[in-house]
């Protein structure tokens, strides 16, 4: 679940993440005070689905009739509005920023995508490694809070005389079950697909 290379380097960003590639809304004018002119984007589908839904109805504001409406998927909206493919690398950083910051709320209370608070909670328990295995992993009970904050689980700058300095089986546990959860790599999803076929 965890994918450096692609800037995916915690659990709950990327159950975060499969929300955001699977919301659907519709787009509104931005504001008119928006210097940039970014549209807003409104939850408009009450389901998460991969693929985009054929037909989607909201509400007229004036008339209060059902109208269809097109919709695009959150990360798109983000991808378009705020890229990362930009020539200026600060422009780049900071748009980079804004859409971890979007994508981490998305599914909060006040978020977005709020009606899916339930399901990005369900992924993380079904994620979590259960008790017996923290206790063989020996797993230290503040290595979630160290991730959420940012911290580093281990100092690399440990004296080498000193006793508890981890070895590197340890150091990679702890890059692996740091925060609590399983983990499973892209080959594993292939196999079912190719076996799928």
């Amino acid at each position: 679940m965890k994918d450096r290379n692609q800037g995916i380097d915690s659990i709950q960003y990327s159950t975060a993440l499969i929300i955001a590639k699977s919301a659907w809304g519709r787009l509104t004018p931005a504001s008119e005070t928006d210097p940039n002119s970014i549209p807003n984007w409104h939850l408009a589908y009450d389901q998460l689905a991969w693929n985009k839904p054929e037909y989607v109805q909201v509400k007229d504001k004036e008339t209060g009739e059902l109208v269809q409406v097109a919709v695009v998927r959150y990360w798109d909206f983000l991808q378009e509005h705020y890229p990362l493919s930009d020539k200026d690398a600060e422009v780049a950083e900071h748009n980079k920023q804004i859409q971890i910051d979007r994508i981490l709320s998305f599914a909060k209370p006040g978020g977005l995508a709020a009606k899916f608070k339930n399901s990005q909670e369900k992924m993380l328990k079904a994620l979590t490694l259960p008790k017996g295995a923290k206790e063989e992993l020996d797993y230290p009970l503040d290595f979630p809070l160290k991730v959420q904050r940012g911290e580093p689980l281990y100092d690399d700058e440990q004296a080498e005389d000193d006793e508890n300095k981890l070895t590197e089986e340890d150091k990679l546990k702890m890059d692996m079950f740091g925060e609590g959860k399983f983990h499973l790599i892209p080959s594993f999803f292939r196999t079912l697909v190719y076996h799928k076929k």
